[in-house]
């Protein structure tokens, strides 16, 4: 199974965006709730999950290998 990119877009402005932290003042509410959310407990949706390798999770519930699109930490904050 071949994996898909991104199509490459020359005319792109950015190469990485810029990073938040750099035109975010320290005091700003988006600190806050990424205090807030890092401290729910996400372990019911994560236990339901084996780690194979890097790019590969069996659902523990139907017993399917899986290719995670994004951590569901990162899906919350």
């Amino acid at each position: 199974m071949g994996r898909k990119f991104r199509e490459w877009q020359p005319e792109a402005s950015w190469l990485f965006p810029p990073s938040p932290g750099d035109w975010l003042s320290d005091g700003h509410l988006v600190y806050f709730l990424l205090d807030v959310t890092s401290t729910i407990d996400i372990s019911a949706m994560v236990d339901d999950y084996t780690i194979v390798d890097d790019y590969t999770i069996v659902d523990d519930y139907t017993g399917r290998t899986v290719t995670p699109a994004v951590s569901l930490r990162f899906i919350l904050e």
